[in-house]
């Protein structure tokens, strides 16, 4: 689902989409790679975390629409609160867990929600080409500190805080990846299984 975004012609916008999916270097041969592993090495990739400033939120497909979502998102969803509880303790700060669809969605202090400037205009993003294209079930966005008070230039500061905060969510995620081995939870689905279920916005 690449390019929905109204400004993808613009190439001087913070959302321009390129030309064509993965007409940036790094993203194609990062893509080339990937696949490579999966299809020649037999590689199973059992995590995506896909690291962006800004706004606190810990982000799980899909990015290119709130109208379908994914097979595993019950899974994503308390998979992700507790990387935000994780990111969250001792002094860290308290991120959302969301849809990326509804990324750059500042949640205040005060509960009080107010949309950022979308930097990610509609189409499809990384977090659901590791998803749907390679099957990895435990793929996030995690967007940095802060909300916008400094937004992209976080002063220096706030470096070792943030690598420790997502430090610990990381560490949250290997430890529950071990736990959960000899479970079912987050099994690949079938080959017959539809990788994208359809729902329309009341059941959303």
């Amino acid at each position: 689902m690449w390019d929905g975004a109204a400004t993808s012609g613009n190439p001087c916008s913070e959302s321009y989409a390129g030309e064509a999916p993965f007409e940036a270097l790094e993203s194609r041969l990062l893509a080339d790679w990937a696949t490579s592993e999966v299809e020649h090495k037999n590689v199973e990739f059992v995590g995506f975390f896909d690291l962006h400033s800004y706004s606190q939120q810990i982000l799980y497909p899909y990015s290119f629409s709130c109208n379908r979502m994914p097979p595993t998102m019950e899974d994503l969803e308390e998979l992700g609160e507790g990387l935000a509880k994780a990111a969250r303790a001792g002094v860290g700060n308290r991120y959302k867990v969301a849809s990326a669809c509804q990324g750059n969605v500042v949640l205040s202090e005060s509960q009080e929600v107010s949309p950022l400037s979308r930097m990610e205009i509609g189409g499809g993003s990384a977090l659901d080409w590791f998803y749907h294209d390679l099957h990895v079930r435990r793929a996030f966005q995690i967007k940095l500190p802060d909300k916008g008070s400094h937004g992209f230039l976080l002063p220096k500061h706030y470096i070792i805080p943030t690598g420790l905060q997502m430090f610990q969510a990381i560490q949250y995620f290997g430890k529950s990846l071990l736990s959960s081995m000899d479970s079912t939870s987050f099994r690949q689905p079938k080959h017959d299984e539809q990788m994208i279920v359809s729902h329309g916005a009341d059941d959303m």
